[in-house]
């Protein structure tokens, strides 16, 4: 298993990053990252520290907060952030956000 994201770069091509070797401890450190754990952080504050664990989990210096910001759509900002959060629970996020989609759900209606 690896955990892989796709950021749009500077040049306007999609870039994959991927890290093969993510230890036990971050997901326990994941696990951490709920609101109730900062609650000092305004929204965004929050954001931001889930986009600096995300970030974390490379090792590829390419990969930072500033990186994500600029290289995902906003509104895929969230879908990205659940989406390395099911991989480094062993989970494929493309599978989850397919059961999600409108055509799924009306098809088990």
């Amino acid at each position: 298993m690896s955990v892989q994201i796709q950021l749009r770069g500077k040049d306007g091509k999609l870039h994959t990053f991927e890290e093969k070797h993510i230890t036990a401890g971050k997901r326990l450190e994941m696990m951490d990252l709920v609101p109730e754990q900062y609650p000092d952080a305004s929204s965004r504050e929050f954001y931001e520290i889930e986009l600096d664990f995300i970030a974390g989990l490379f090792k590829d210096e390419r990969v930072s907060r500033e990186a994500i910001l600029e290289g995902i759509d906003s509104w895929d900002l969230d879908n990205f952030m659940q989406g390395v959060m099911a991989q480094l629970m062993g989970y494929d996020p493309k599978v989850i956000l397919e059961s999600e989609s409108p055509e799924t759900k009306s098809n088990n209606e």
